[in-house]
């Protein structure tokens, strides 16, 4: 072969290569550039490494001790709210109880029983007003009842409360004075929720 045919030859090898070289060229400057992933973020799903296991796994641990909490707190603040609504109930009824016995005390004219000296679960007061005499203020039914006169029994307590006892004292004093002393707790409440409350209050007949 001729030194003239070795050039020919060569040149054509080296437009052949150089065609081929313009033709890859020409193909990846025609694909979009692959997205690239910025601290983590993805500008295209799918394109960028996601979660590891690892990571994963921290993720769902972080979202499950916070739910944890938040049910505590909830429950804490569900105990906290029902037991002060018990001692509420409690307290607002047997302070209205001994309120309302002793301001009877006090307007009526004579002790009728228990006789002066005595206790009894049963109090009743010799009253001024005819319509109001006799009163009388009884336990039953874990309740405490008041009678005015020839009307029918009434409580005075919420079903809500149980009186565990109610003591009735009088004193050998002239004009006599009543002790009353009142105790109950929620019905039916549970141990976690129970709130025994004890009231005592002494009243004395104002006589004109």
């Amino acid at each position: 072969m001729s030194s003239t045919s070795r050039y020919l030859n060569g040149m054509r090898f080296a437009l052949s290569r150089r065609a081929e070289e313009k033709e890859i060229g020409d193909r990846r400057s025609a694909c979009p550039p692959k997205p690239k992933c910025i601290r983590g973020r993805r500008r295209e799903i799918g394109d960028c490494r996601g979660f590891t296991l690892i990571e994963l796994t921290i993720y769902v641990g972080i979202v499950a001790m916070i739910l944890v909490a938040l049910v505590f707190t909830t429950n804490v603040m569900y105990d906290a709210r029902a037991r002060v609504r018990t001692s509420s109930i409690v307290h607002e009824n047997i302070s209205y109880a001994v309120q309302r016995i002793a301001a009877a005390v006090r307007e009526a004219s004579s002790v009728t029983a228990p006789a002066a000296g005595a206790s009894s679960t049963t109090l009743q007061l010799t009253m001024t007003d005819a319509t109001a005499n006799p009163t009388i203020f009884r336990v039953s039914s874990q309740r405490i009842y008041l009678q005015m006169g020839t009307s029918p029994s009434l409580p005075i307590t919420s079903q809500e409360v149980q009186i565990t006892s109610a003591t009735f004292t009088v004193s050998n004093a002239n004009p006599p004075s009543v002790r009353v002393e009142v105790s109950g707790d929620k019905t039916n409440a549970q141990a976690d929720y129970s709130s025994p409350f004890t009231l005592s209050e002494t009243a004395t007949i104002r006589r004109e």
